[in-house]
């Protein structure tokens, strides 16, 4: 059995399954192997945005054996991808302080002014981290 995912202009990072995953451009394949008639699985994957926007997704099971029931062999979903705030930014980066400028998720150069200030009695260090 093998379950296929159109990924257009996002990055997959390791997919999650107990099949084998191959990325193809567009596409990510996951062999499943052998499954009983009627049985599930489950294939988790996580996604990162290059650009934000809307995407349409698409899912598809194939099999090489005779298929009595096509009409749960497909899913799709409408997922809404956003860059990362500066907050989210400086959480993803461990800095709780300071002025940081980093690549965010969707690829972009950005420069933070502010990742928070440090409690009384705490310095901010050269790693940007309230010590």
């Amino acid at each position: 059995m093998s379950y296929s995912l159109a990924l257009p202009t996002l990055n997959p990072q390791r997919p999650r399954s107990f099949g084998q995953c191959t990325h193809f451009e567009e596409t990510l394949v996951c062999t499943l192997g052998s499954m009983a008639p009627s049985a599930s699985a489950s294939v988790g994957v996580t996604l990162r945005p290059r650009v934000p926007g809307s995407f349409s997704y698409e899912a598809r099971v194939t099999t090489s054996l005779l298929e009595t029931s096509e009409s749960n062999n497909e899913a799709s979903a409408e997922v809404e991808a956003l860059c990362e705030s500066d907050a989210q930014l400086c959480a993803r980066l461990m800095k709780t302080c300071g002025a940081v400028s980093a690549t965010d998720n969707c690829g972009v150069a950005r420069s933070v002014a502010s990742c928070g200030t440090c409690s009384t009695g705490q310095s901010c260090n050269s790693s940007n981290v309230c010590e």
